[in-house]
């Protein structure tokens, strides 16, 4: 009985030849197929992480109409600034920022992407995202640029876009 099991036990090595070689293309297909399966984000930009920086050191700025340096920003002039000293030029309001960023799910958002909002005060207000759901803007007039949060209920509502600078 113990000759039977061996003469009819299939190894690896018992199989014939072809056999074996069609067994590891369909373990390398299988393998491509559920590799593209897989969740990839994007890469974040070259230059997100740096403009974050700049606009997070801009916290306490006053807010200005038209402002785009450190003595006072709008919401647009806070990012053109942030990539400005990153190394890229970007539109300078906030509807043509959003038109040349590439859009991202807010899942797949790192630092230096932006977020685009209809506020009650600016229907086209953009904020700078930091990370961890929070990010850095420059409200609106009698305010200064400061740190919010996606989940005090007010901006996550009013998000109409998530772009990347690549």
């Amino acid at each position: 009985m113990a000759e039977w099991r061996r003469r009819d036990t299939i190894t690896p090595m018992s199989m014939p030849t072809k056999l074996r070689f069609s067994e590891r293309h369909l373990a390398l297909v299988l393998w491509l197929v559920l590799a593209g399966c897989a969740s990839h984000q994007p890469a974040p930009s070259p230059y997100g992480a740096q403009a974050a920086s700049v606009a997070k050191s801009m916290v306490g700025v006053k807010y200005r109409y038209g402002g785009e340096s450190p003595s006072g920003f709008d919401c647009s002039g806070l990012a053109f600034y942030a990539y400005q000293r990153a190394g890229l030029t970007i539109p300078r309001n906030s509807t043509a920022q959003q038109r040349a960023a590439r859009p991202i799910e807010l899942a797949q958002a790192s630092a230096g992407d932006l977020l685009f909002f209809d506020t009650s005060w600016n229907r086209h207000h953009v904020g700078i995202y930091l990370g961890n759901r929070r990010f850095v803007h420059a409200p609106t007039k009698g305010k200064k640029v400061s740190i919010e949060s996606l989940d005090d209920g007010y901006f996550l509502k009013r998000l109409k876009g998530v772009g990347r600078f690549d």
